[in-house]
């Protein structure tokens, strides 16, 4: 079957790199772990990215183990590419904090 491929929108990896930031600021390390989840969730849903819950629309939500944070994705099967959309705190609505958000 094969792995997907990720790509990622610029958005998606400022929310990487802002939530990073923002936990490193609460305590030395903890921005490291939060990225280390984040991979972590990465490397599953590029293994079985149709096991994820479908949110709104096309667009996949995954989760992040021990963070109030999801992956926002699509995925196309035919060219197995997943687009990684938003890294998104959970407290938040998609639709006022992520620009490529459709209803």
């Amino acid at each position: 079957m094969g792995v997907y491929k990720l790509k990622f929108t610029p958005e998606a990896v400022e929310d990487i790199t802002e939530a990073a930031a923002y936990y490193e600021d609460q305590k030395q390390g903890l921005g490291k772990r939060f990225r280390s989840f984040v991979k972590g969730k990465l490397v599953l849903i590029k293994e079985s990215p149709l096991i994820y819950e479908l949110r709104y629309g096309d667009v996949r939500f995954a989760p992040v183990d021990f963070f109030p944070y999801s992956v926002h994705f699509t995925v196309d099967k035919s060219e197995r590419i997943i687009q990684i959309h938003a890294v998104l705190c959970q407290y938040r609505n998609p639709v006022k904090f992520w620009k490529g958000f459709e209803d």
